[in-house]
């Protein structure tokens, strides 16, 4: 299936300090954006902005079209992926090394535990 659409050799420069998406808001509250934005005009996935506070935070119909489907964007895990980090930590919480190993690459927190005999850290960003 070929995408179809309007297509333009440049972009869109907008005249006012607005989304170019009306559907976007931002919105006073989700019952708002669920008045406003018509079930004709949603699609899976659609994201529109609720200010609280001040800030618009993103909500999407996620699951569906209808009121309720209208959800906070998170990065939320779901308890399958959950399960497997939580799985990989598990097998990953305790590693002994027998023989040299040379690390070239080390992001998050590291703890160094054990008696090591000889321990050489290069200069380098760590």
């Amino acid at each position: 299936m070929a995408l179809t659409g309007i297509q333009l050799s440049s972009g869109i420069v907008l005249g006012a300090p607005k989304p170019l998406d009306v559907k976007y808001g931002p919105f006073s509250s989700t019952a708002e954006a669920n008045s406003l934005v018509s079930n004709s005009l949603r699609y899976k996935g659609l994201t529109v902005g609720i200010l609280e506070s001040g800030i618009a935070v993103e909500y999407w119909y996620r699951e569906g079209i209808t009121d309720s489907d209208l959800i906070l964007k998170t990065g939320a895990l779901d308890s399958a992926t959950t399960a497997e980090l939580d799985d990989l930590k598990d097998k990953t919480q305790n590693i002994s090394l027998d023989t040299d190993v040379s690390i070239t690459h080390i992001t998050g927190d590291v703890q160094l535990t054990g008696s090591l005999l000889e321990t050489k850290i290069d200069a380098g960003t760590y």
